[in-house]
């Protein structure tokens, strides 16, 4: 397992980076795991009918127009990218918000469209193992990108204006590699922020930073 990781992190994610490939394989992904829910639910549903649920015409129709909306409202919720820094339980709660509206959409389109020859908790299923298999599939990829950024690759170098108070933040940054933060310079005129962190990491008095603050007005 840990050949696979190390390969994936050294070898796979610096190859998509360079090409620029991340966010193509990353929807790419989000449809699979659309696609499967639906071909499980199908099999589930219609174990006799059998083959492949693109060959109802009904249910294809549905996958089409379901799918892209369900990637909208993953992008509205900003949960369609991979996280530096948001927690767990938050992208699950924009998954498990993004399946809610799904599920009302199909719904909708169950009613509207009266399609009784569906069966309802096809429709069930399919939400519940969308949202399954999204939230794993993006906790994976979560995964691998923190432990691809703690190697100290697809860092954002970062400059801070800090006082006293902002300690406990800095050193979130620096314990926390995996988010992918590097510090390469503080303006301070804290001596408890220079004490800290002058051995480390460049700090210079608060007042040589003063053309970043003209920069961040204009």
């Amino acid at each position: 397992m840990d050949r696979v990781i190390r390969f994936l992190t050294k070898r796979v994610i610096p190859f998509i980076k360079e090409k620029n490939l991340l966010g193509t394989i990353l929807r790419i992904g989000d449809i699979l795991a659309v696609t499967l829910a639906f071909q499980l639910s199908y099999f589930i549903n219609y174990f006799e009918a059998g083959g492949l649920f693109f060959s109802n015409l009904t249910i294809l129709w549905i996958y089409l127009l379901v799918t892209p909306f369900w990637l909208i409202i993953l992008y509205l919720l900003d949960a369609i990218d991979i996280p530096r820094t948001k927690r767990y339980s938050t992208v699950f709660f924009e998954y498990l918000q993004s399946t809610a509206l799904v599920f009302l959409l199909l719904l909708v389109f169950y009613f509207l469209f009266k399609l009784h020859d569906i069966s309802r908790l096809f429709l069930i299923e399919a939400a519940v193992f969308g949202f399954l298999f999204l939230f794993l599939i993006r906790l994976a990829e979560y995964y691998l990108f923190r432990i691809y950024r703690s190697k100290g690759y697809n860092y954002r170098n970062t400059v801070l204006i800090a006082d006293d108070s902002s300690i406990p933040f800095i050193e979130n940054l620096v314990e926390n590699k995996e988010w992918g933060y590097r510090i390469i310079l503080i303006y301070s005129s804290s001596p408890e922020v220079m004490k800290k962190y002058q051995n480390s990491i460049e700090v210079l008095p608060e007042r040589s930073g003063k053309s970043l603050y003209d920069f961040m007005e204009i």
